[in-house]
This record gives C-alpha cells, structure tokens and sequence, in this order.
C-alpha cells in the first residue's frame, strides 16, 4: 500500500513538471487554430484593402512599362521620332468647338449648353516662354485678329513689346482659376478687356456642380467683360477631348501617364476657330532632346516670376520622364508640328 501511493506521488509530481501535458498541447493547438481562423475572417472581412494594395502595384508596374515604351516609341536616338497616329483636328475650321460650353448653364435645366463659337481669321497663340522677352513680337501679336493667352500670363505693360497687349481668348486650368479671379478683382474696371475665358479641368463632368464649376459661374456673374466656357469632356457623337493625344500618338495616356497641357487645348480650340495660326515662344519638338542641352544655355520656362528662373528645357524634361499626369510638352510640340503639314500654322520665336 504505502509503495503504492509513493508510485503515484511520483508519478503525479513528474506530470506537474512537464513543460506542457497533452492535455495543454491540445489547448495550444486549438487557441493557434481558432487565431488563424479570426485572423482569415478578418482578412476576408476587410478583403478590399489587400485587393487595393495588389491593384495599386500593378498599376504602377503598368504606368512605369508604359512611360518606357512611351519615351523608347517617341525618341530615337535623341531626335523626336515619327508620330503614327491619326490627325486628330479638323482639316478645315469649323467655327465651333463642342468640347467647351457657355456658363452659366441654362436656366430652364432642359435645353443644352451652348457650344464655344467664334470666327477668327488670323490668331497669334501666345506661350509664356521666356523666349519671348527681348523678342519686340509685341506688335506683330496684336495685329492678329484673335490674341490666345495661356494661364495667367501676364499683359503688363512692362511686357507689352516682347508679348502684346491684345487679350482675346484666355486658356485657363482649374488651379489658376482662383489666382485669376482674385487678379481681376484687384484691377480696375475701365482697363478691363473683353475676353473669353475657357477654363479646363480633366475632372468636370457636366451637369454635376463641382467646386470649378461653381466658381467659374461666380466668375461670370462677377464681371460683365467676360465670357465663360468650361470643358465638357464628353461629347455625344465624337470622340472625348482626352483622346485627343491618344489618337495623334497610338498610345493609351492612362498607361503612358500623360494628360493634355493648357496649351495642347490652346491650339487645338485655335484649330477648330482659326483660318491662320502662328504660335509665339514655342521650342522645336527636337530642341531639348539634345544630349547636351544641360551645357547650353537655356531660355526661362516662363517670361514672369516664379517660373522664370526655371530653365525650359529642365521642366520639359522632367515632365517627360513623370510616371503620372505628366505633361509631355515635346511630344505635343511633336503634334503641332505635324499639324502645320495640313493646316496654316507658322512658328516663331524662334522660327522652326
């Protein structure tokens, strides 16, 4: 009896010094089981986020592959290659251009917006390069019949020989609408200009009432010398404006990353309005392919601070290797170029 209970004291004791019994492993497991399941649940729970993280990456991948082909499709060594594209403006002007619509919109909420609509003979198409100062171009640009001015480019008299004063149409982006609207409320009324002002932003989506699209209505019930036209993107029956490279380069801008500049829709609008065209400030599509460009003296990237001490063709190259919304300015030089093969356009400042 007694070496009975001693077997079973020790037995018991050898158990209590076990680091785990069976019985505890069999807990371990299912408390390891039990978090691998809640941990499942949560990831299907919350399936988007990894799901986003997965689309994100590809994406990227997908943008970056496309801006290598891009750049390899467009440049052959170092010189800007053929386009192979359809044109994509009208061989002949048409006096209207449906992609841009009057504001405010109409009262009765039925009727349609009205298309832009103007007849210019001959328009000089003003960049703001500072290839223009020194130019004395001044007066040759006013004689134009129609003056187009990009963003907020300045008419100030101090510029007033190299650039004009003459202001007909201005092209203006979403963000410089709020700079500009505050310029015109700090001049005074009677040096004022007529002008039509046509405001882009590849986010507005008509009827809907976005922040751009309320202050640009603000902006035409505020002044009385403007009219204001905002980008409709899509229009029934024609291609949307944003296929307008697309069509002219044979790539896709979503995976190429590009989108249009302000002067893109500059001088396609002046297509659509103007017999004659001569553009003013604007470089060869070759020039800033050189490889040496970095040792030669560049012209300021705008004729007026803050961008004037910016070197043009270091924006312009670094807009061309931007993975996403990058503006290709010499890829669109490229398709300007080849519309003054079909159309009357002229360049100057310099002449190419």
């Amino acid at each position: 009896m007694f070496r009975h209970s001693s077997v079973t004291k020790s037995s018991s004791s050898s158990t209590r010094n076990r680091p785990f019994s069976d019985n505890g492993v069999n807990h371990l497991y299912e408390y390891l089981w039990m978090y691998l399941v809640d941990k499942l649940n949560r990831l299907l729970r919350n399936r988007f986020l990894p799901f986003s993280f997965i689309i994100t990456i590809c994406f990227i991948l997908l943008v970056k592959t496309g801006v290598n082909k891009y750049q390899s499709y467009l440049v052959v060594n170092g010189t800007a290659f053929q386009l192979l594209g359809d044109l994509s403006i009208p061989i002949r002007p048409n006096y209207t251009c449906p992609y841009f619509v009057q504001l405010p919109p109409p009262p009765d909420g039925k009727s349609d917006y009205q298309p832009y609509q103007k007849r210019c003979r001959t328009c000089s198409v003003v960049s703001s390069s500072g290839r223009l100062l020194k130019s004395d171009a001044g007066a040759e640009i006013d004689s134009s019949d129609c003056v187009f001015r990009i963003n907020n480019a300045s008419t100030e008299t101090k510029y007033h020989p190299d650039v004009g004063k003459k202001l007909s149409i201005r092209i203006l982006s979403s963000r410089g609408l709020d700079e500009y609207f505050e310029f015109l409320k700090s001049q005074p009324r009677e040096s004022l200009q007529q002008e039509d002002i046509l405001i882009w932003d590849a986010n507005i989506r008509l009827p809907r009432m976005d922040r751009v699209t309320l202050k640009a209505i603000e902006l035409a019930k505020t002044f009385w010398h403007v009219k204001v036209y905002i980008l409709r993107n899509h229009v029934r029956g024609l291609p949307s404006f944003d296929t307008f490279i697309d069509r002219e380069v044979g790539l896709s801008s979503t995976l190429t990353g590009s989108s249009c500049s302000s002067g893109f829709y500059a001088m396609t609008i002046a297509a659509y309005v103007c017999d004659q065209i001569t553009v003013y400030g604007m470089a060869s599509p070759e020039h800033c392919f050189k490889d040496n460009i970095k040792h030669l003296p560049q012209a300021p990237y705008h004729y007026q601070p803050p961008l004037d001490k910016t070197g043009e063709c270091d924006m312009f190259r670094s807009r061309w290797k931007r993975p996403i919304h990058g503006h290709r300015f010499m890829t669109e030089h490229m398709i300007f170029k080849r519309w003054s093969k079909h159309r009357p356009i002229q360049f100057k400042v310099p002449t190419w």
